[in-house]
């Protein structure tokens, strides 16, 4: 973890450019990624019913919920995607990101379950290993809603709604980069500590990961006073 800590003078009209810095790292961080949604062109198929095409966010409780007949389905639902890739993301770390997924999940790519992940509203991603890159790539990704006494919450003064019901995303990073697989954050944080008229100390934290062969990087950082 990238521990950055300079001593720099200080006076009151920086206070709003360290704001400013933590903005510029922060687009920075964001640059040397992609982020391609993929909402639309999903089959999806309730339990053994027949298969339908959708677009997410998707619940198959947007309408049960107020029927007595066929009643509120709390089972299986199965999500299909093909991915379209590009060859020059070979060698790059490719992730599905869910917003929410509600509430229990599993991720397969090609057949092969790749992740899973237990809660309903929390986002997480998936890294895809093992992609073929020949236009056959599909993830298959499994929710269930049943009702399950170990995952909260049990009881509420709302409808349990199964399914993707909110954003998925394909993340295309390089081997080496920010991990913003932390909940609420994206893996870079800055703080200014013992502020004065004078000087202040800006501490500047990064979860990075390096998966590249150079072994040693240099991470920097600038603040300017204008």
């Amino acid at each position: 973890m990238p521990n950055i800590k300079p001593l720099i003078p200080i006076s009151k009209k920086l206070l709003l450019l360290l704001l400013s810095s933590f903005l510029v790292l922060n687009v920075f961080a964001q640059q040397s990624r992609k982020i391609i949604n993929l909402n639309l062109g999903w089959s999806f198929q309730k339990g053994t019913n027949p298969i339908q095409k959708i677009n997410l966010p998707h619940t198959w409780n947007a309408f049960d919920v107020m029927d007595d007949v066929p009643g509120y389905y709390r089972g299986i639902g199965t999500y299909k995607k093909k991915l379209a890739l590009k060859p020059e993301w070979k060698g790059k770390n490719l992730f599905l990101y869910f917003e929410g997924a509600n509430q229990e999940t599993e991720v397969f790519l090609n057949g092969k379950k790749i992740g899973n992940h237990i809660g309903g509203y929390t986002g997480f991603r998936v890294p895809l290993l093992g992609l073929k890159y020949n236009g056959t790539d599909e993830i298959t990704v499994k929710v269930d809603n049943s009702y399950n006494e170990n995952i909260a919450p049990l009881t509420a003064d709302f409808t349990f709604f199964g399914g993707l019901y909110r954003s998925v995303s394909l993340m295309v990073l390089e081997t080496a980069h920010f991990d913003d697989n932390q909940y609420g954050s994206n893996g870079v944080f800055v703080k200014a500590e013992n502020v004065s008229d004078t000087k202040a100390e800006v501490l500047i934290n990064g979860n990075f990961l390096n998966n590249c062969l150079e072994k040693q990087l240099i991470i920097s950082s600038t603040l300017s006073d204008t």
